[in-house]
């Protein structure tokens, strides 16, 4: 990029203008050291910065999320005797909103009051749009509702980025309370207000409300699209309604989108969650068919969808799949792998995938060895499942009283009543931790 400063260097005379549209440019491809580089060529070569300097200089940080410098640069602004207009407050304010820096947004309101600058819609979404970013939910509705006491108008912006703000902190209720009073108003809900409706839907496991708002939005000028559908079939997928999840996948096939990796894993984890294994092996034939590369989260759903069903062979195989894609199963993938054939009753394999997780780094943990010895329990694998025992202690995992169940019925299906009695007197002392010293008191004072 051909900087003002470059042509001084040639010899050639600039002045402040130059150096703005330099700034611009600089702003435009979010070169914003190189912005502040030239804002004090400015004062190097005596010229005097405007307001105009000021803002494209402002404007080059605000793309880049740098607000200090985007405060800083307001502040020289002021020291100059300079008077800061609403857009150079609103680039800052814009900054705060990109770092999700609320506080110092809200601050600048403040300052912009002060300073008897008049805020517009635009300095108000982003401030809207900053607490939001920060799951500061309360404060993005309080800013909504002052919009009226500021004789603003809110826009479906605002409303946007109030909605988001409760679908991002969890406030699912107070997001679709919003979308309700849109109908009081004279706004029309665009692509994201839908989207964001239907996930806040799906976050709160609403999803007959999520398949509503769909049904709405197919009925609009709008047409859903991938984030549409993924947020519907996932809203299906924590509600187990595989059946409709797969409606969902079909009507994406069948239509001018392509799912994605998210689409299927959504439709998977929605078969996985209702038991339906042989649904889960076909989607996963479906997306390699699109030319998908599955995920580990698609994996491991699928994993455990075998799981379910004790299909011991089938999550095996479908761990020799996920190596063959160079993927690394981590400590969801062998919990799984373990329990399935802990269903299944085959205690060696069980051992096997656990020892295995071990020597490739992996750290087994409490679910991990606590199925690999309830395998050996089913088998009456005592010796077995001391030494799963002492290599969970070894790895300092407390294990706990269903654990030492597991180990005790190992020795009494084998006939070992020495290794039951050492088994039930530390069963002893971990199930007192695990009462509640209260219950104790009470059995002081019996009561008949």
């Amino acid at each position: 990029m051909f900087a003002a400063s470059e042509v001084v260097q040639c010899g050639i005379q600039v002045d402040v203008i130059v150096y703005n549209s330099a700034l611009t440019a600089c702003g435009r491809a979010s070169e914003w050291q190189r912005a502040l580089e030239l804002l004090r060529s400015v004062d190097a070569g005596g010229l005097l910065p405007t307001v105009v300097t000021f803002g494209a200089a402002i404007s080059a940080t605000e793309r880049a999320a740098k607000w200090p410098e985007a405060l800083l640069l307001l502040e020289d602004l002021g020291r100059r005797g300079l008077q800061p207009n609403v857009i150079l407050c609103s680039s800052a304010v814009s900054a705060c909103e990109k770092a999700a820096e609320w506080q110092q947004a809200l601050g600048l309101l403040v300052e912009m009051q002060a300073l008897e600058v008049q805020a517009n819609i635009i300095t108000c979404n982003s401030a809207i749009s900053a607490c939001g970013a920060s799951s500061e939910w309360r404060q993005s509705l309080h800013l909504l509702e002052e919009l009226d006491a500021m004789s603003m108008q809110a826009d479906i912006i605002s409303f946007n980025a109030a909605i988001s703000a409760c679908e991002s902190a969890g406030a699912w209720d107070a997001g679709l309370a919003v979308l309700q009073s849109l109908s009081s108003r004279d706004l029309q809900m665009d692509l994201i207000t839908w989207n964001t409706a239907i996930s806040a839907c799906e976050k709160a496991g609403k999803w007959p409300e999520a398949l509503q708002l769909l049904a709405g939005l197919g009925e609009s000028s709008y047409e859903p699209d991938e984030i549409t559908y993924n947020a519907a079939i996932s809203a299906c997928e924590k509600a187990a309604e595989w059946k409709l999840a797969l409606q969902l996948l079909l009507e994406v096939q069948h239509g001018p989108l392509r799912p994605s990796v998210v689409t299927f894993s959504a439709a998977i984890s929605a078969c996985e969650k209702a038991g339906m294994w042989r649904q889960v092996l076909v989607l996963l034939s479906s997306l390699a068919n699109e030319g998908l590369q599955p995920s580990l989260i698609t994996m491991n759903a699928a994993i455990s969808a075998c799981e379910k069903a004790a299909e011991w062979r089938k999550a095996v195989l479908l761990l020799s799949q996920l190596r063959a894609a160079k993927q690394v199963p981590d400590i969801i993938t062998y919990s799984a792998l373990v329990s399935a054939c802990e269903k299944a009753s085959r205690w060696q394999h069980a051992v096997v995938l656990l020892t295995e997780f071990s020597a490739t780094g992996g750290q087994p943990n409490l679910i991990t060895y606590s199925s690999a010895i309830c395998a050996c329990e089913h088998a009456a694998e005592w010796r077995q499942a001391f030494v799963l025992m002492a290599a969970a202690a070894n790895s300092s995992i407390e294990l706990d009283a269903i654990t030492y169940g597991h180990a005790i019925s190992a020795c009494e299906h084998a006939g070992q009543p020495e290794p039951t009695l050492h088994l039930l007197g530390a069963f002893d002392g971990i199930l007192a931790e695990s009462l509640d010293p209260t219950l104790l008191l009470g059995l002081e004072n019996p009561r008949y």
